[in-house]
């Protein structure tokens, strides 16, 4: 009798216009399903099995396992008693898998469930919950140019997709420029970000990131000639060198070759501060201003 009692009251919300019950179907919907363009309005579907849908339900009451909640229309409500168990799957709006300690009172929820078996009030037993409320997603990678770097730890970064973010370097998190690992004041406005991954929060468009990757030309790092000038000789293995108005280091070793403006042998021994020279050799990431040489042309001789 109490059971028919309780479905009874259910029928009466019905005829008012307040509740939908769907007689035909036959399987919960997903509730992560069209969440992010969800109208926002309360609804209730209950199938002939006592299958359960709520949408866009408050939660007014947390008590261990158990949730006290509110589905509301203007100022009408519809209080409902969700219990989880260890069977409960809960996630959050944009998808990613959480537990019940992440929600809150207030919190906006989509539930899949089932009627208590055994009750006489209103009682759901919940498959699955979404909290629409929690805008945080991980595993988000985001690119873009660097903007605004604020400090030794957080910079803003302009992504085609998101606009402007701003982007924490989580305890720990690496800078990768090309293959080197290196600190944010190294960087610079309008360098490209090939890749920043982390807890994105859709709320204040945040991103905690764990890995920055930015971009490099790597082929000026490659071999290619240089000429200019010496500046100083510095021992039997270092140059200092002036190319373009910018000066460099340039290395010898022992496989490096010596040739006059004839494009032939002479020693080292020759090369003295003031000769035009033209060499070929390579910088690299970790020196950029250091060219180790291969071979080097004294023009003056």
């Amino acid at each position: 009798m109490k059971k028919y009692l309780f479905a009874s009251s259910i029928v009466l919300l019905i005829t008012t216009g307040q509740v939908a019950m769907a007689a035909t179907a036959s399987t919960t919907p997903n509730v992560l399903q069209n969440i992010v363009n969800a109208d926002e309005r309360a609804e209730i579907v209950i199938n002939k099995d006592g299958l359960v849908t709520l949408r866009n339900l408050k939660i007014s009451q947390l008590a261990g396992t158990t949730l006290f909640t509110k589905l509301y229309w203007g100022d009408m409500f519809l209080r409902l008693t969700i219990k989880t168990n260890d069977k409960t799957k809960i996630y959050r709006r944009y998808g990613e898998p959480t537990t019940l300690k992440e929600l809150n009172v207030d919190d906006y929820l989509n539930v899949d469930g089932s009627l208590e078996a055994s009750g006489n009030s209103f009682n759901v037993i919940a498959k699955e919950i979404a909290d629409l409320t929690v805008l945080k997603q991980t595993g988000t990678t985001l690119s873009g140019n660097i903007g605004k770097i604020t400090d030794d730890k957080t910079f803003v970064l302009f992504s085609p997709n998101y606009g402007p973010v701003t982007v924490k370097m989580s305890s720990g998190a690496s800078i990768i420029k090309g293959t080197l690992n290196t600190p944010l004041s190294s960087l610079k406005a309008g360098e490209k970000v090939m890749s920043a991954s982390g807890e994105y929060n859709h709320a204040d468009k945040t991103l905690s990131a764990a890995a920055v990757t930015v971009y490099i030309d790597l082929k000026q790092f490659e071999p290619k000639n240089y000429e200019g000038k010496i500046a100083e000789v510095v021992s039997d293995s270092l140059m200092k060198v002036r190319v373009a108005g910018k000066d460099y280091d340039l290395k010898i070793d022992e496989k490096t070759s010596f040739l006059n403006k004839s494009r032939n042998s002479i020693s080292f021994k020759r090369f003295v501060a003031g000769d035009d020279i033209k060499f070929y050799g390579a910088t690299s990431e970790s020196a950029p201003t250091t060219i180790v040489a291969e071979v080097v042309r004294n023009l003056s001789l």
